[in-house]
């Protein structure tokens, strides 16, 4: 990475971001796209029933948002994206900010891979 930001937020992005970090779609009963499980792990049980119940675990948008979650956090410690990120998170916390940001980056990768997904 060089001095330049790495980091390309749309602006239909950050004015997302800035008006709401809730999901109004939750909160009106839209289900919102979680990606289904990214670490499933199958149940181990034999016929019997001995052995482990299987486990969903974590979303795939939750590990997509951990994820950009770090890239925005090393992001905003930079001299150069450290003022971009103060500026838009005007009116809310960092952390606030960050988390919204990370969210609205892992909808967006769920988004696409459901894209590619259709395409294939």
């Amino acid at each position: 990475m060089g001095s330049e930001m790495s980091l390309i937020l749309s602006e239909a992005l950050l004015n997302n971001l800035r008006s709401d970090f809730t999901h109004e779609d939750e909160d009106m009963g839209n289900e919102r796209d979680d990606g289904g499980p990214a670490f499933p792990r199958p149940t181990t049980k034999d016929i019997h029933g001995y052995g482990e119940d299987g486990a969903r675990g974590m979303s795939l948008l939750d590990h997509f948002a951990g994820l950009a979650m770090q890239a925005f956090i090393q992001a905003s410690l930079t001299e150069t994206c450290s003022g971009h990120f103060a500026e838009a998170a005007r009116g809310t916390t960092g952390e606030a900010y960050i988390s919204g940001m990370a969210y609205a980056q892992a909808d967006a990768m769920i988004a696409e891979r459901k894209r590619n997904d259709r395409a294939a």
